[in-house]
Parts: C-alpha cells; structure tokens; sequence
C-alpha cells in the first residue's frame, strides 16, 4: 500500500486498506499535503482492486475522514457515494491538478488520463 503522487500533484492511492491505516498513510505525507493549496480531497468509498466502487464508508469511517481533513486548512473535502467518481470528473480533476482520489486502488483509475509511469512518485 502507498500514496502515489504524479504530475501536477494528482494524489492516488495504491493498494487496499482500512480507513484507519489510510490515516496513518496520510500522516506519512502530511508536510507534503500541507504544501499544496486548495487541494481538493474525494472520499467516502472504498474500492475493488480495479480501482471500481465497492462501498461507502460507515459513519464511524467518514467521521474519521472528517476529522482528518479538518485538521489540514488547506483541503476541501468532497463525499463520494454509491460510486467514484465518473469518466468527465476525473478527467475534469486530472487537469485541475491539486487533488486527492483516496478510494483503495485508485491508483488504477489514471491509465485513461495521460498520466504515465514515468509521472509517478510512491510517498
């Protein structure tokens, strides 16, 4: 498992997990996230190994969710549910740049992106 970073600091995660060793990850990388601003977070889901939708978070996992990003001032978190995000969204947030797809495997979601190998960086 490991936060993946590529160009124009688009943020996925590799790998499964719960939220709860999802936080301590993160907490790994916070002086890098605490770097970036206005950096937009997607959460509430958790992925398959293809990257595709699995579940929504538990209360207990979102409120978790919530009190991580809040302690960051630099983050706008964003509720997923019932699915990740769509084909025109994640493209939409690729070009933006600046954001945080957290969902297990969302690493895997990139290759339709132009994002390459040689754009990733494992935090």
């Amino acid at each position: 498992m490991a936060i993946i970073r590529y160009k124009n600091n688009i943020f996925t995660h590799d790998g499964q997990s719960d939220v709860d060793g999802f936080i301590e990850e993160i907490r790994g990388v916070i002086s890098i996230i605490r770097q970036i601003e206005d950096f937009t977070v997607y959460a509430g889901v958790h992925g398959k190994t293809n990257g595709a939708f699995d579940h929504n978070f538990s209360e207990e996992e979102w409120a978790a969710t919530n009190e991580m990003a809040n302690s960051l001032r630099n983050v706008t978190l964003i509720e997923l549910t019932d699915n990740v995000l769509s084909e025109e969204d994640m493209r939409r947030a690729c070009e933006n740049g600046s954001v945080f797809f957290t969902w297990c495997d969302s690493d895997k979601t990139l290759e339709n992106y132009s994002i390459t190998l040689e754009d990733r960086e494992e935090l």
